[in-house]
């Protein structure tokens, strides 16, 4: 009986500690890095944001811990198509349609193999420009253009240029955003790639759709913790930034 007890405190000791021990899901209070859109939603009842309806309507997570890529495409494609004449026949498009139709760079290796392509797991922004351009041209949109900006400085003209291209913010424009997980929510240094929904002008906030669905849901985090995040470093030493994909005209 007396083992028992011992046993019984141990555990309880040990669930103590595991409860101090954990980390706030956004960062430390009361401050978190980022605030979670379950509880900061009254933006939506001041402004029209069509594009929000349409990304969140085809919000997946990634696959894989190294897909967050496809998972972006995927969402922003299948936001963009609700404007073209659909048939009953089509499919809303999926990251795997997408990683075996886009094999570029070694996408599928680098996404989907348990050691990636050479060691490498992901994907540059700037690889990646190349095949989000290629994708939209094929799935209905031959005059979109994909423009990456790399947020390789601090000065005020890319500051403005980044808060202009967020305030554009459509369905005839979408963005994807490269960026240091941990700057954003307080999580491991690692780089993400997510879609970007919504710019609240009001309270110079982002609103992410993260696509690491298995711990985040869609967050806002302040313009200044947005850029942070992007003005870093990827693996290979190139700064982080973000594309800006325009439809241009669209043929209906």
């Amino acid at each position: 009986m007396k083992n028992n007890f011992l046993l019984i405190f141990f555990v309880l000791q040990l669930l103590v500690s595991l409860e101090v021990d954990a980390k706030p899901k956004y960062g430390p209070d009361p401050n978190p890095r980022a605030t979670p859109l379950s509880i900061s939603y009254d933006f939506f009842s001041e402004i029209q944001a069509p594009q929000f309806f349409a990304l969140v309507s085809f919000y997946v997570p990634q696959m894989t811990h190294s897909s967050c890529s496809a998972a972006s495409l995927a969402i922003i494609l299948n936001a963009a198509r609700v404007q073209l004449k659909r048939t009953s026949e089509e499919l809303n498009i999926t990251e795997l349609d997408l990683i075996k139709k886009f094999n570029m760079s070694h996408w599928k290796e680098k996404l989907l193999n348990q050691d990636g392509y050479n060691g490498e797991h992901g994907i540059k922004i700037s690889d990646f420009q190349k095949i989000v351009e290629v994708a939209f041209k094929q799935y209905g949109f031959p005059n979109a253009t994909v423009e990456l900006v790399q947020a390789q400085d601090t000065t005020t003209p890319l500051k403005n240029k980044m808060i202009e291209d967020l305030k554009s913010l459509s369905m005839q424009k979408f963005m994807i955003a490269n960026f240091d997980q941990y700057v954003f929510t307080d999580d491991v240094h690692v780089g993400h790639l997510s879609p970007v929904a919504v710019y609240n002008e009001k309270k110079s906030s982002v609103l992410v759709l993260d696509t690491d669905r298995e711990y985040f849901e869609p967050y806002w985090v302040s313009f200044d913790t947005f850029f942070s995040g992007i003005n870093t470093k990827d693996s290979s030493n190139n700064y982080r930034g973000y594309l800006l994909i325009d439809l241009k005209n669209i043929k209906k």
